[in-house]
């Protein structure tokens, strides 16, 4: 995904009511940014006890066209996704994840940590991705994930607002507001598409809850969130963070690797 916008998009069920939604959710972006579709089934139904893939699911008949593939859902979705060429890969999020795991268990967490593009995450109470967070740490390696989000905002015609935040009591030499929020906006005004440096917001004190405060606030419907690739399952994000938001947090999640 980049400045040229949302080319292919791959939506992945696994017939569940979560998985259905995320497709139908896909099926609209690709409609309004007129971009090719495609959804993946993943075939589990079968396979080695030692392969942990949560509930079996067997290739099922559907009124929908699906690709199906057999074997862990994890690999298969990334590699689908590369064969494709997929902008965008959307999943179903469930609301309380297994313990240890994101936002959508097994499959979002392994897809995540392969997958060296961007995911989004959708949950069954969010129908609707007209108000968008972008959450940064301020960080020149974090700004990676604005010309992602700018495709998004673009297909979906979303308000934007960014967010960044300073700790109150950061270390001696940390760098003031004032000189984050220089290098942010400046960041922002090559992406017209999020509406320029004007939508930042500079906020103090800890990451997680502010960020939280700010979707509260804007009635935001969709979080923009930097992660890591790779590492052990559940360890996604900037660290505590991006882990503790992609739990927390009671939205869609555009996660982008950086």
């Amino acid at each position: 995904m980049g400045t040229t916008g949302i080319r292919k998009l791959l939506a992945a069920t696994d017939g569940s009511e979560a998985g259905e939604h995320a497709v139908r959710v896909a099926e609209a972006i690709a409609r309004e940014a007129g971009a090719e579709f495609e959804v993946l089934g993943v075939e589990t139904a079968g396979l080695p006890a030692f392969a942990s893939v949560g509930e079996p699911v067997a290739r099922t008949e559907s009124s929908r066209r699906i690709t199906w593939v057999r074997g862990i859902p994890g690999v298969e979705i990334v590699r689908r996704a590369e064969e494709y060429g997929a902008d965008l890969v959307v999943l179903g999020r469930r609301e309380r994840p297994p313990q240890g795991f994101l936002g959508s268990g097994r499959t979002a967490d392994g897809v995540v940590r392969r997958r060296g593009g961007a995911c989004l995450l959708v949950p069954p109470t969010v129908g609707k991705l007209d108000r968008m967070v972008i959450a940064l740490d301020g960080t020149r390696r974090g700004l990676g994930i604005l010309e992602p989000a700018a495709a998004l905002a673009a297909a979906v015609r979303g308000q934007v607002t960014a967010v960044c935040v300073v700790p109150d009591h950061g270390p001696d030499g940390a760098e003031s507001p004032e000189g984050c929020a220089s290098r942010v906006g400046e960041a922002l005004g090559q992406y017209p598409a999020l509406g320029g440096p004007g939508i930042l917001r500079c906020r103090k004190g800890r990451p997680v809850p502010e960020i939280m405060a700010q979707l509260e606030e804007t009635g935001a419907n969709l979080l923009v969130l930097g992660v890591r690739r790779g590492g052990p399952s559940g360890e996604m994000g900037s660290g505590h963070v991006g882990q503790d938001l992609l739990r927390e947090a009671p939205v869609a999640i555009l996660t982008v690797p950086i």
